[in-house]
């Protein structure tokens, strides 16, 4: 995930088993994670409050930062 992409969607994230890519450029300790209704979490860029996620059918997921890896650079095609 990145800032300025649009909100990725996540289906089905299992908890101590799936990552969250963060791009280049991008850390955990600017985001936000909400829970929302219907068993949804956003994570958001607090600054901002740009939604980049969201996971649906997460109910019981506590989302932390050991749920994301850092410093992934987009290859160029």
């Amino acid at each position: 995930m990145t800032v300025d992409t649009g909100n990725n969607g996540i289906l089905d994230f299992e908890d101590d088993i799936d990552l969250i890519e963060l791009r280049e450029g991008l850390t955990f300790s600017p985001l936000a994670i909400i829970n929302g209704e219907d068993n949804t979490i956003s994570i958001i860029v607090a600054s901002s409050g740009e939604i980049i996620s969201t996971i649906t059918r997460a109910d019981e997921i506590a989302i932390a930062s050991d749920d994301f890896i850092e410093g992934f650079k987009k290859n160029k095609i």
